[in-house]
């Protein structure tokens, strides 16, 4: 049988392919991030979105660039490159083809980089084609009315585009190599299935497919050239506990507690406020003026405030609730947001904000 999806096909093409691909592959002892586990890496058990601290980098040998991904993952591949390449030497197996050796070709990707360029995307599309594209730069005099056309356009955007930084890690905007925890033979095949077909019918297969158990690794299912370690194996976890993981085989055990960092709501408010001021003050930069009746006025600046008061506070809490029910893709009326973000503001004032956070969080989770 030959799989022959590729993003050149027509929708309808493309999805039986990829049908075709999903039910007759089978790889033992692989993982399906495109269907089973999408956010491998990047929550936590919790399904809380996570961030890898760059602390626990470590550079994997590499004839082609500069490569990075979790200290003892990189360990763990040493062995399995070693441990392959020689049996290959070896003549234990045949050196033609995409596996004639194991050589790394991407690992770890920054979440930081990655989601700048994000909202500088999500800048550009609003500027240019929703403000410009239609006509509404001159309803934007103050801070404020770039701030209700921006909400109005999230509207249109809603979950398809996320603005938030714990709802764009588990989005397919970011990908599973931020965790630090994949290693890529090859990044650019993702999209061709006669290539992942070559790949899996390599007379290595079967060899790659005994070193990435040993080692602790799985196969991604959608991308077979895709080391992904299976952090609750025993092969895995024997590597781990070296660099003070708990030995907990069968779970992540505290992995996440140790090596990442958590996104919270607070950072999601202080990151989304950073960009929407930048945001504003780019705008009047490159558009200082807005013309009124016929005459120009300028565009007024954004006034930091020293002191950040609770209404100041309270002003960003509710924006964050409203962002977050939007990429929630949930679908209310405007009683049923109203009432919600009554009783988020009235936790918010009267008990605290962590308390007024955890309940949109869970409203958020229930609702999706």
């Amino acid at each position: 049988m030959k799989f022959n999806a590729t993003n050149d096909l027509s929708t309808l093409q493309l999805f039986r392919e990829r049908r075709k691909y999903r039910n007759y592959v089978n790889i033992d002892r692989s993982v399906d991030l495109w269907y089973d586990k999408p956010w491998y890496g990047k929550v936590n058990r919790h399904e809380q979105a996570v961030c890898l601290s760059e602390t626990n980098l470590k550079q994997i040998p590499t004839s082609q660039k500069t490569i990075f991904v979790i200290d003892f993952v990189a360990e763990a591949y040493k062995d399995l490159k070693d441990w392959f390449n020689q049996n290959v030497q070896q003549q234990r197996a045949k050196s033609k083809g995409p596996l004639g050796q194991i050589e790394a070709e991407n690992g770890w990707t920054s979440v930081s980089i990655l989601f700048h360029a994000h909202t500088n995307m999500l800048y550009e599309m609003f500027i240019l084609q929703y403000l410009m594209g239609n006509k509404r730069t001159q309803l934007v005099h103050t801070f404020e009315d770039f701030i209700k056309e921006f909400m109005t356009f999230l509207d249109l955007t809603g979950v398809n585009v996320p603005f938030l930084k714990s709802t764009y890690i588990i989005s397919n905007y970011c990908p599973n190599t931020s965790s630090g925890l994949i290693i890529e033979l090859n990044k650019n095949l993702h999209s061709i299935d006669p290539a992942k077909q070559k790949f899996i019918e390599d007379p290595n297969f079967k060899l790659y497919q005994k070193a990435a158990l040993k080692f602790g690794f799985y196969i991604n299912k959608n991308a077979p050239f895709q080391l992904i370690f299976n952090v609750g194996s025993l092969q895995a976890q024997n590597y781990m506990k070296k660099y003070g993981i708990s030995f907990q085989p069968g779970s992540a055990s505290n992995l996440f507690e140790i090596y990442y960092y958590l996104v919270n709501s607070q950072q999601d408010i202080d990151i989304m406020k950073s960009y929407l001021i930048q945001f504003y003050q780019s705008f009047i930069t490159a558009y200082p003026q807005v013309v009124c009746k016929n005459k120009t006025h300028k565009r007024a600046p954004y006034m930091e405030k020293k002191i950040i008061s609770l209404e100041d506070s309270l002003y960003w809490f509710k924006m964050w609730v409203l962002i977050k029910f939007k990429e929630g893709g949930i679908k209310f009326n405007q009683h049923d947001i109203d009432s919600k973000v009554k009783k988020a503001e009235e936790l918010f004032l009267y008990l605290d904000k962590e308390s007024a956070m955890r309940y949109i969080e869970k409203e958020v989770k229930n609702l999706s």
